[in-house]
């Protein structure tokens, strides 16, 4: 009973050390493709780079509600090029073609828009849309910390047991 436990902890330890490195991973290119968008001045191309920058952008730009909906279905539905890259690095070394998922992301994206604009054509749409300046800035960098000295410490705990 004392291998199962050592094998328990050993493959807790293994778990947490590729979770945190998974967090870093999607947190380096978060930060990269935000420093990116900040230097790009395109609206539709941020759109593409990083989705959530891309929406809260297209929102500030002041487009008529009916096609801001179709132009925000359009970017989630492709998800951004940020997101492709961390799901590249996700599936590397399996036979998951990148190809086809981002060829899938783009009929997404088409699919997606086309279904915003029949709805909005169909429909009567309200103002849903906050002024991007009246949304409150929330900082998450304690919980990040909090988190990530919560795996810090129970990678230290298994690595003792």
């Amino acid at each position: 009973s004392e291998i199962c436990v050592k094998d328990i902890g050993t493959a807790v330890a293994k778990s947490i050390e590729n979770a945190v490195r998974s967090i870093l991973n999607v947190c380096g290119y978060v930060v990269f493709f935000s420093i990116l968008c900040a230097m790009v001045k395109n609206v539709f191309l941020i759109s593409i780079l990083e989705v959530t920058t891309g929406a809260k952008t297209l929102i500030a730009q002041g487009f008529d509600e009916k096609i801001l909906i179709i132009l925000l279905s359009g970017a989630i539905g492709f998800g951004g090029i940020c997101v492709m890259l961390q799901v590249q690095s996700a599936v590397a070394g399996t036979k998951i073609s990148l190809r086809l998922y981002i060829l899938g992301k783009i009929i997404q994206a088409i699919i997606s828009m086309i279904i915003a604009f029949f709805y909005v054509n169909l429909f009567e749409v309200k103002s849903v849309f906050l002024a991007v300046n009246s949304m409150p800035e929330v900082s998450y960098m304690p919980l990040f910390i909090f988190i990530l000295c919560g795996f810090l410490s129970l990678l230290r705990l298994t690595k003792k047991g």
